[in-house]
């Protein structure tokens, strides 16, 4: 499967790149997990059947446990899988269906 960062990922990955250098590091395995055809993280519901995910991953920059790393949202199609939001807690809040589908509609996803 071919993985895409949506144009939004890719800023806020700048952005969080100022403040934690491995950021692009951390999310690599994520990407290759996704291309062996696996879907860590959790099914996050209330989103009309579309299959999107939200994973945990370690922040390796700030020494942090994987509770308080990144989360990644990605969204699951036929042939490509979207990197939808990436947020560093404790700083983001927990990421709301309703944001989630304003994206995807965004991106022609949904």
């Amino acid at each position: 499967m071919e993985v895409v960062l949506t144009p939004k990922f890719r800023s806020t990955v700048k952005k969080l790149r100022r403040r934690y250098r491995n950021v692009t590091h951390d999310f690599t395995d994520l990407i290759q997990d996704l291309q062996d055809g696996n879907t860590p993280g959790d099914r996050i519901q209330n989103l009309g059947g579309a299959e999107v995910y939200k994973v945990r991953l370690r922040n390796s920059s700030a020494r942090l446990s994987k509770r308080d790393g990144f989360r990644v949202v990605y969204h699951v199609g036929d042939a490509l899988i979207s990197l939808l939001v990436i947020c560093q807690k404790p700083r983001c809040a927990d990421v709301q269906p309703i944001r989630i589908r304003n994206l995807m509609r965004e991106l022609d996803l949904a």
